[in-house]
């Protein structure tokens, strides 16, 4: 079995999307937003403003300025 993350489905990716969407949803309103992404962005250190902004983009393919589940598990997916 395929362990790395790109290459995971089914099950294991919808679970870890869950469990990472989970944390970085502070507030719990289904959404992540830049302000909850770049507090836990920020507590694992090394990361500037124009890092988390850029891998906000990154994930919020949409562009609506908020990071849902699916979106983690795209990103998961690459």
């Amino acid at each position: 079995m395929d362990m790395r993350i790109g290459g995971l489905s089914g099950f294991g990716l919808t679970q870890m999307a869950q469990d990472i969407f989970k944390k970085l949803d502070a507030n719990g309103d289904s959404s992540i937003d830049k302000q909850e992404f770049e507090a836990v962005i920020t507590k694992l250190g090394g990361f500037n403003v124009q890092d988390t902004d850029k891998i906000f983009g990154q994930i919020d393919t949409n562009g609506d300025g908020k990071i849902d589940q699916s979106e983690i598990e795209n990103a998961l997916k690459k």
